[in-house]
């Protein structure tokens, strides 16, 4: 293929691979001889060659949440744009069940993780992070080299009981995920934020208990 191109075979790997070191019609030359000659790039291969793979994993706690959704066609974008194969899994919000997909991810020398909503403790994701790229999605930074994309839990519930109580509302509950879930720190956050609010606004803090799954909450 590279002699079809006029390339070496160097230039045609970097291409490949998704490299930005190729300029852009160097690119498209190689990858138009690629579709003529039919050649399909063997992942396997690539894999056993460099020291970590084009995938990034990412862990979701399920598939129900429309926000999860909206999270991984964002990074799938992104990631088609640098050459890489975002690849999903779900946890099902179990601390064992995400330890293994994690593992599993490893296992194909992803180049790095994201983990949307976690449910290891911090000490266990910033022992990961030694290892792996992590970015953790919808809750703080659990430290070690780990990086966050999280928002001011406070201030959204600030937020959401000013706007509740302008409406009229006087009574409000707060869904929070069930006790032996409840050990993420973004959860902690979120309820710690809610009954701060209710105490300054004089109302009743009532905290619902509930498996994440919409189809729990609406049947409570």
């Amino acid at each position: 293929m590279a002699r079809e191109a006029g390339v070496s075979r160097g230039l045609v790997s970097l291409a490949m691979s998704g490299s930005p070191n190729v300029a852009a019609d160097t690119r498209e030359r190689i990858m138009q001889t690629a579709q003529k000659l039919g050649y399909t790039r063997n992942l396997g291969v690539a894999m056993l060659a460099a020291k970590a793979s084009p995938i990034v994993g990412i862990a979701l706690p399920n598939l129900e949440n429309p926000f999860f959704e909206s999270i991984v066609t964002a990074i799938q974008h992104v990631a088609d744009t640098r050459g890489m194969l975002a690849l999903t899994a779900t946890a099902s919000s179990s601390a064992e069940r995400e330890r293994k997909v994690i593992e599993s991810f490893q296992s194909l020398r992803a180049s790095g993780l994201i983990i949307v909503s976690p449910t290891l403790d911090n000490s266990a994701l910033a022992e990961l992070s030694q290892d792996i790229p992590l970015c953790i999605v919808g809750a703080p930074s659990a430290g070690g080299s780990s990086m966050s994309v999280h928002i001011d839990e406070t201030y959204a519930i600030h937020l959401a009981i000013n706007h509740l109580l302008d409406c009229g509302f006087e009574q409000l509950a707060f869904f929070s995920v069930p006790p032996e879930a409840a050990a993420d720190s973004a959860s902690k956050e979120r309820v710690a934020a809610y009954k701060k609010a209710c105490k300054e606004y004089g109302l009743q803090p009532r905290v619902v208990r509930a498996q994440t799954l919409i189809s729990a909450a609406k049947k409570i």
